[in-house]
């Protein structure tokens, strides 16, 4: 996906977005910086939003199928097979 950095100066075509202290990067790149862990999260939700509204449009002209995984926290008990 085409992402355009806050600043303007970059824009980047990735399938990599990380949230690292507070930033986002894709590819190495900061794409955008924030005061808190909590408001970039929200950033990175927005995205995995997009990302999953597009490929299910995408997807759904083709009649095929797509989701995204989210990883469980570290809290949660694993079950017992």
């Amino acid at each position: 996906m085409w992402v355009r950095s806050q600043n303007k100066l970059h824009l980047v075509n990735t399938d990599d977005i990380s949230l690292i202290n507070k930033n986002i990067y894709a590819e190495n790149i900061l794409l955008g910086e924030y005061s808190s862990n909590e408001k970039a999260m929200e950033v990175l939700d927005k995205i995995q939003k997009y990302i999953v509204n597009r490929e299910l449009l995408k997807n759904a002209e083709e009649g095929g199928y797509w989701a995204v995984y989210e990883m469980p926290q570290n809290e949660l008990k694993a079950e017992v097979l």
